[in-house]
């Protein structure tokens, strides 16, 4: 019985992703919340997609900070600034302000390989 070296917690012991899937069931029901009350103009679903690239992307970081939680998540980071693309595109004029989602995208990237040779 030896003991593994490996830090990283198994998939089902990942406490990170329970806690992103609650932080975004709580900016579901908040932003519809909001929209019932009027208090949103582009409608709950887009920032919603806006809000989770924001999420994904801070997990990313998250995740590469933090020895423990460290795994690829090269989709997350894909993903998120798609997200926010995507719902930032109809929440607010984004059509001058696109390229930097590629800049952050691809930052995340390097970092992440980095990160990998370092291993």
């Amino acid at each position: 019985m030896s003991e593994s070296t490996n830090l990283q917690p198994s998939y089902k012991q990942d406490r990170l992703n329970g806690f992103i899937l609650g932080v975004i069931f709580i900016l579901a029901g908040s932003l519809i919340f909001a929209d019932q009350h009027n208090w949103l103009q582009a409608g709950w679903f887009w920032w919603l997609i806006f809000l989770v690239g924001i999420v994904f992307l801070l997990e990313s970081v998250v995740r590469l900070a933090l020895p423990n939680y460290r795994h690829p998540s090269l989709t997350r980071i894909i993903w998120g600034p798609i997200l926010i693309a995507v719902g930032g595109g109809k929440i607010i004029y984004l059509q001058n302000w696109w390229p930097l989602i590629l800049i952050v995208t691809g930052v995340l990237l390097v970092i992440s390989s980095i990160r990998k040779l370092e291993n």
